[in-house]
């Protein structure tokens, strides 16, 4: 139906694809007159990003999902040419049904752990960044001007963007620890790291480093951090799930969110960790996203620490309190949209 090119970004977990797809958009935002980010982990998650946005598009709330998402991608084609980038999706299968209703002329921009995508995108492989990409970005982002250790770690984390930029992080939030340093108490971290992971052992070891770190700095800050590897990795919305379930917290971050200036703090080590990112409508936050593998690392530690059972039941207690839904009400329908991801994590356990 005039879809100029389909394509699908594929690699490891923490290898860079979402990261990738963003650059793309932003540099290239200028030659779409519209711009979709649809979460593609689940089917859930897809039809709720659709319905969050049929709103902004001009559309009206329903309580059929697949009618607005029908409706999102038939609007398209009033708004070419439109980038339309799917985020960590599942299969060619689960994306069919939504690709074969797209109108009008874009693109199709996919990211996938999946590298069978023939018959509906041409595919990409994501490698790992040289070692010189690696080390320009690490001086770069560091301030710092030793190249031989800055070649050192890049070689040491295997290129992978997420072990890079969390090193990087875990030097900046500290008092400027020395690349030759980070190297040091890297490699030694390392000898801890459990094998046999979904995910390489120099991602292990950088997250491992940072989540310790965090823990050292600010217990809320870690609780929190351990609560949101339970939930959908993206649009975790601040009002309708901790506004409304804040009964439900555990005590040291209920005092936190009650306090606008030390939920400020816990927010931000998370941030200068690079944890969490805000997201923002308008220059407002209005939710926050943590990435799925720092997600599974936590939780393989909570696993590890017999503490699992403990941060899985916080969060469903949470998305429960918040979760109030009366289908004979139009105004509850957006804020049970806003949650319904959260509810949906039989992936994780």
């Amino acid at each position: 139906k005039g879809v100029t090119a389909l394509t699908a970004l594929h690699g490891l977990g923490g290898i860079g694809k979402t990261q990738l797809a963003r650059a793309y958009a932003h540099q290239r935002h200028e030659l779409y007159k519209l711009g979709l980010w649809i979460e593609a982990e689940t089917e859930v998650s897809v039809l709720s990003s659709f319905s969050a946005l049929a709103p902004l598009l001009g559309g009206s709330v329903e309580k059929d999902q697949h009618a607005m998402a029908a409706w999102v991608l038939n609007a398209l084609s009033a708004h070419a040419p439109w980038l339309v980038i799917f985020d960590n999706a599942e299969s060619a299968d689960a994306l069919r049904p939504y690709v074969e209703k797209l109108s009008g002329k874009g693109h199709v921009l996919i990211t996938s752990r999946n590298e069978q995508w023939d018959g509906l995108a041409s595919t990409v492989s994501v490698t790992q960044w040289s070692v010189e990409e690696s080390a320009r970005f690490l001086l770069e982002r560091t301030g710092q001007s030793d190249r031989a250790a800055a070649e050192g770690l890049a070689w040491d984390l295997d290129g992978l963007v997420l072990a890079l930029e969390h090193a990087a992080a875990y030097m900046l939030a500290g008092d400027g620890m020395a690349l030759s340093d980070y190297r040091t108490v890297w490699r030694d971290k390392l000898k801890w790291v459990a094998k046999g992971q979904a995910y390489p052992d120099s991602v292990a070891g950088a997250l491992g480093l940072s989540i310790e770190a965090v823990a050292k700095k600010s217990v809320a800050a870690y609780e929190l951090l351990c609560l949101f590897s339970w939930l959908a990795s993206d649009r975790i919305p601040r009002k309708e799930l901790l506004a409304a379930g804040a009964a439900a917290l555990p005590d040291v971050l209920a005092a936190s969110f009650a306090d606008r200036d030390e939920w400020a703090e816990v927010i931000g080590t998370l941030g200068r960790y690079s944890f969490l990112k805000r997201e923002k409508v308008e220059g407002m936050v209005t939710g926050y996203s943590v990435h799925q593998v720092v997600q599974q690392v936590v939780r393989d530690r909570l696993y590890a620490n017999d503490t699992q059972a403990q941060w899985l039941g916080a969060a469903c207690n949470l998305v429960a309190e918040a979760f109030l839904f009366d289908p004979r009400e139009p105004a509850f329908w957006p804020a049970s949209e806003a949650l319904l991801p959260h509810a949906d994590r039989k992936s994780v356990v």
